[in-house]
């Protein structure tokens, strides 16, 4: 593996981001440059053509909280035929010199690692919050940089619960605010239906104000796994110091939350 870097860290290429991403047994989605949209080739036309799997052939083979409101194939479902297309991508000789003006990567929360788990990634969107990445349970988390805040990445332990994909947290006094004046969340954590950039310019990059993806600290460094329930143990305890609450929203009603119910208030 490379150095386990505890500082800030910009990869050169995409090929240390490979390297990476093997020793830790994590796929990288290969995705457009500058943008969060994925490579072409493993969309849902691009990988089946004019025959993409059904809905009883998804369900069968994945379970309901891979998918959004409707039930279809997409990049997030890590299909044999599209993990097959990643592969063949990044072994094409020249990937791994590609920087980001030709490309990005991003990690999917539904896409499994070799040992077991998926990714999860709490989004820090307000850099006053930066600090829930210091949290002990997070303290040895790859950090990434971007426009604003940060995103810890880890892997998830699941414990046979069923965690709301999407979990929103805001400020009381944000959420009190009619709907269209409400500000974004100011911290998400992600267990499905989304991807997070590790790789690449942001998409509001210009040439005269870059903006780039980068370790804030961790790269080179093994990705440690972290169960839900200690998960959901730091938030909580971190929310109720920050007066941060769960935005309720219909991607939380349908799971399971692990005791975080109690908080929604």
């Amino acid at each position: 593996m490379n150095e386990c870097k505890a500082s800030e860290y910009i990869p050169k290429n995409a090929g240390e981001i490979l390297d990476w991403c093997r020793i830790n047994g994590i796929i990288p989605v290969p995705c457009q440059p500058r943008s969060k949209a994925p490579m072409g080739i493993i969309s849902r036309k691009g990988v089946y053509k004019n025959n993409p799997p059904n809905e009883r052939e998804l369900l069968r083979n994945y379970d309901r909280r891979f998918f959004g409101k409707v039930v279809r194939d997409s990049f997030h479902i890590p299909s044999p035929e599209r993990l097959a297309v990643i592969r063949n991508f990044w072994d094409f000789s020249d990937t791994s010199a590609m920087d980001t003006k030709k490309l990005s990567i991003s990690l999917d929360m539904n896409y499994p690692t070799e040992d077991g788990f998926t990714i999860a990634c709490i989004d820090i969107d307000r850099d006053e919050f930066i600090t829930l990445a210091d949290e002990e349970i997070f303290s040895e988390c790859p950090l990434i940089g971007g426009k604003k805040g940060g995103k810890i990445l880890f892997k998830l332990n699941r414990q046979r619960s069923l965690p709301s994909p999407i979990i929103q947290y805001s400020t009381k006094e944000n959420l009190s605010l009619p709907g269209p004046e409400q500000k974004p969340a100011s911290v998400e954590i992600f267990t499905g239906h989304k991807h997070a950039l590790i790789y690449g310019e942001h998409p509001e990059s210009t040439p005269e104000k870059p903006i780039q993806y980068y370790f804030k600290r961790g790269f080179g460094c093994s990705v440690p796994v972290i169960s839900w329930q200690d998960t959901t143990k730091c938030l909580k305890t971190y929310a109720d110091k920050n007066s941060l609450v769960i935005r309720k929203t219909a991607e939380v009603i349908p799971y399971d939350q692990t005791n975080l119910s109690e908080w929604m208030d």
